[in-house]
């Protein structure tokens, strides 16, 4: 019977059906177009409002196929007929499989085949997002529908629900703001470990939608399931607003066993002040479009924020810090640090964030590693605080990021399959001070990566560009536009200032390599470190060399 609902259903729907698929795949033909041209932002810009209509379509197909044969109600004719209510459930999802999962697993398959990777490689990144979008949008949006009547209450559900996680959102955010750190719309949503309260959320809400799908097909419990529904719904949202320390704490018990020899982090208040290179900014936010990215921030808002730190002489002080049992080569990366400053009488006179980490790689090898604590503060804040001894408190949420096996690809004009990174390319970029690096990547792409030109001939190379904007998700979270995921990296070989010379110049492009190594998580340690008692005054930078 399952298959004869389910032939009626695309019968009378099939003109929604193809809608919901040309969407689809008219989204992955603008992908496809866009990574032929890169430098089209127009195509970007098109592709990221079309993907409105792709859920919408997708929301629209799914709620007016369970609307054929609706549950809420006693007016419907399938009731009084010999169907079982679990045949028409089956039938339902049977349709989603049908109307939207099917042509988005074709059109991605085909797209990334058309990219130039392999079928294997394709079916598996295309089965991947396929099955994350079943579980956060097709089988939620399965669930609201089966608890409407009509499309009209459907809409109003989903709307009442996106208003609910953007209330809980806003609520986290006005609480960070009060409670002294960086205010961001989400200050968890931009972080390394966002999947955790996301992940979270998407599995509530699907269970929410598979408890009510039983209650109303099997149990035929509507008004238990309109009350279960909305309260799974509720811990959806609620989700995205778990303490930082649960998080962070979900995240280590999800990367497996704690590491035997782990990094052990201790202030060391005898070590030498920092001294920034020349022409670095520590009052500034200096930080690439990753890092803006990772803190919730656009460009425009950090150069906001640095009028107003000059504005009103911020200080940045750096807290040294040692790292023992830190891996040769390994990047440690603060996911979150609060710096807590207390009068010797126990009372708080600061507190804030300080999440930048400044590794002092002229110690390289040695051991334990020394990295300074990077934390702004108001300049009359300082100033009333520098000779005054204090007890320092940082709670860190560290990770540690380990180099894989690097690659190697020619600067110029190159096609090649990187492990690791995918399908890349290579070339000037339009000022012609870069060689830029764009890759296409089947699934999980590297969030933390370091390049750098070297002439094989000399063995000269330039210094390393590290973009990091680090993702510990086990799985690939992301559900449109495709099962691609896409990044770029810039190594510079000019100074367009003349302010100095790269030993990997213009000259040497012809026949230099781009050497790329990419970091992922190897362990994730968090902890309480005091230093008592200590002058401000010790941990501000040393003058900048000319």
């Amino acid at each position: 019977m399952s298959w004869q609902i389910l032939r009626k259903d695309l019968v009378l729907l099939w003109p929604l059906v193809a809608l919901s698929a040309l969407a689809q795949w008219g989204l992955d033909v603008l992908m496809l177009a866009a990574d032929r041209t890169p430098d089209s932002h127009d195509l970007l810009s098109i592709a990221r409002l079309f993907v409105l209509v792709v859920v919408l379509a997708i929301a629209l197909a799914i709620s007016q196929g369970v609307h054929q044969d609706p549950i809420p109600g006693t007016r419907q004719d399938w009731l009084i007929r010999p169907i079982r209510r679990r045949d028409v459930l089956f039938a339902k999802v049977l349709f989603v499989l049908a109307a939207v999962q099917l042509p988005m697993l074709l059109g991605d398959v085909l797209e990334m085949i058309a990219q130039g990777f392999s079928f294997s490689h394709a079916a598996m990144a295309a089965l991947s997002r396929n099955l994350v979008v079943f579980v956060a949008l097709s089988l939620p949006g399965l669930g609201f529908a089966a608890i409407t009547r009509n499309t009209a209450q459907f809409v109003g559900i989903a709307i009442a629900y996106f208003l609910a996680i953007a209330g809980a959102t806003f609520l986290f955010s006005v609480v960070s703001r009060n409670g002294g750190a960086n205010p961001a719309t989400n200050p968890i949503g931009w972080t390394a470990v966002a999947w955790v309260p996301q992940a979270l959320a998407r599995l509530m809400l699907a269970a929410g939608a598979l408890v009510a799908l039983f209650l109303l097909y099997v149990k035929r419990r509507i008004a238990l399931a309109h009350c279960l529904f909305p309260m799974f719904a509720v811990l959806s949202a609620l989700a995205t607003i778990l303490p930082w320390g649960w998080v962070f704490a979900l995240e280590k018990a999800a990367a497996g066993p704690p590491v035997v020899n782990a990094v052990k982090i201790s202030i060391d208040p005898e070590a030498p002040r920092y001294r920034p290179a020349a022409g670095e900014s520590l009052d500034d936010y200096t930080v690439g479009n990753a890092q803006v990215e990772l803190r919730g921030r656009s460009p425009g808002d950090i150069e906001t924020a640095n009028r107003t730190r000059r504005a009103e002489h911020d200080v940045t002080i750096l807290i040294p810090i040692r790292m023992a049992g830190l891996p040769a080569g390994a990047l440690p990366w603060v996911d979150r640090a609060v710096v807590i400053l207390r009068r010797q009488d126990g009372q708080v006179v600061f507190q804030g964030r300080g999440d930048d980490l400044k590794l002092d790689e002229t110690q390289t090898g040695s051991s334990p590693a020394l990295a300074y604590v990077a934390v702004r503060m108001h300049g009359s804040a300082y100033e009333a605080l520098k000779d005054t001894a204090v007890t320092a408190e940082v709670d860190y949420s560290l990770s540690v990021l380990r180099p894989r096996q690097p690659v190697e690809i020619a600067a110029l004009d190159a096609r090649a399959h990187l492990p690791g990174f995918g399908q890349c390319t290579t070339d000037r970029d339009s000022d012609g001070d870069d060689v830029e690096l764009r890759c296409l990547q089947a699934g999980e792409a590297p969030s933390c990566i370091a390049a750098t030109l070297q002439d094989p001939a000399t063995g000269r190379r330039n210094p390393e560009t590290r973009i990091c904007a680090p993702n510990y998700a086990p799985y690939d979270p992301q559900l449109f536009p495709d099962a691609i995921r896409r990044f770029q990296v810039e190594a510079p070989f000019r100074d367009r200032l003349q302010l100095r010379d790269y030993p990997v110049g213009g000259a040497e492009l012809g026949h230099a390599m781009l050497v790329l190594t990419r970091y992922d998580a190897s362990q994730h340690v968090s902890g309480r470190v005091t230093a008592n008692p200590v002058r401000l005054a010790s941990w501000a930078p040393l003058p900048a060399p000319q």
